[in-house]
């Protein structure tokens, strides 16, 4: 999946192994390059960017599903990893380690 870009900062494409091409998806709330993202279970996480402190979500399952905001960060980051350890959803940021959800947050989704 790739979620936004320079040039194309709320572009959401996915790759069909299939057909072997990209297909759109729906676009983020917000705009974001360098960002990062995780899938859990049936979410896809993106977080950060150039030009976001947002996390957004989008739920895989909704075929006409929406992005919608999780959180706010309290500075705009970009250029981060993102993984999911036990569980727990976790971003890094400049070699600072930053969990943003706790586990209960994640038993909501």
């Amino acid at each position: 999946m790739i979620v936004g870009g320079w040039d194309k900062k709320k572009l959401v494409q996915i790759y069909d192994i299939n057909r072997k091409s990209f297909k759109p998806l729906k676009s983020t709330l917000y705009e974001r390059w360098g960002s990062t993202s995780v899938k859990i279970n049936s979410h896809v996480y993106t977080a950060g960017g150039c030009r976001s402190n947002f996390v957004e979500c989008l739920n895989l399952n909704q075929v006409d599903g929406d992005w919608y905001k999780v959180a706010s960060m309290n500075e705009r980051r970009q250029h981060a990893a993102s993984a999911v350890l036990n569980g727990w959803l976790i971003f890094i940021f400049n070699n600072i380690l930053v969990d943003y959800y706790c586990r209960k947050c994640l038993d909501y989704f």
